[in-house]
């Protein structure tokens, strides 16, 4: 997949006065949908504006976003490039206490099951920086939310790393992955106690899915099962359970092992 790309602009007029006076007000924290049949449009919300327009190649439609506030140098960020209506979602809100509005950005990438790209424009020194988030298995995502109350907006997303590991697509149970935005940098705390209450959210619908059959097709169940319960700090409990099961545990704990989730 192409990513997103982006450019520094400096302060001319396409992009100041004229797009922010026809900007629409939108709510803090809430994601608008744009398709290339809408036309130019921008959206403001505490000060920063989100301007989008369209590049056009002969056979696909390049989303472009520029995002400006006043005194900080506007960001030109070019979306997934789409052979459809070129349907992106923009929002802008605060992703911490105190700071002023980020813009966020999500592309669809195209494929089967994938994939939803995710941007971030965000405020640093003088300028807007881009922050990629990577790729994400699903629909777009909700604005995120303060999980662990410290103030800091929290991504969560799915650990894409246990899809088609142990089994199909739909027979895939990936638990939640949590990301912060650090400066510049998107890091994951998942391991973060205050997100526990994500999985035990999920704890017994999970466990049924790996237990109710047992059989070796359950192996995304049980993965996703025993990677959750690694989170709630039940591992030894649930592997006591698996174990008894037809399905591979040894395979299971390995991949656990490695990719982080117990030791």
């Amino acid at each position: 997949m192409r990513g997103l790309m982006l450019a520094a602009l400096a302060l001319v007029a396409p992009f100041s006065l004229g797009a922010v006076s026809a900007a629409k007000p939108i709510a803090a924290g809430s994601f608008v949908e744009w398709s290339s049949a809408k036309g130019p449009r921008a959206w403001t919300s505490g000060g920063v504006t989100a301007t989008l327009t369209l590049r056009r190649k002969p056979d696909s439609v390049i989303p472009v976003i520029t995002v400006s506030a006043p005194g900080l140098t506007p960001l030109r960020i070019e979306a997934e490039e789409n052979y459809g209506s070129g349907t992106v979602y923009v929002g802008i809100g605060s992703l911490r206490t105190g700071e002023k509005p980020s813009v966020i950005v999500q592309s669809w990438t195209g494929g089967a099951h994938c994939c939803m790209h995710v941007a971030v424009a965000s405020p640093a020194g003088r300028a807007f920086r881009l922050i990629e988030m990577g790729s994400w298995d699903g629909d777009q995502i909700a604005w995120p939310r303060d999980v662990s109350g410290d103030g800091v907006a929290d991504f969560v997303f799915r650990d894409q790393s246990f899809l088609y590991t142990f089994g199909s697509y739909a027979g895939s149970w990936p638990p939640p992955l949590v990301i912060n935005l650090r400066g510049l940098k998107s890091v994951d705390v998942s391991t973060n106690p205050a997100f526990r209450p994500l999985y035990a959210a999920e704890i017994d619908e999970v466990r049924m899915a790996c237990l109710d059959d047992g059989d070796a097709l359950s192996g995304g169940a049980c993965a996703g099962y025993l990677a959750t319960a690694a989170r709630l700090g039940q591992f030894d409990a649930a592997w006591a359970r698996v174990a008894r099961t037809k399905v591979d545990s040894g395979a299971i704990r390995a991949f656990l092992r490695k990719q982080g989730y117990i030791r």
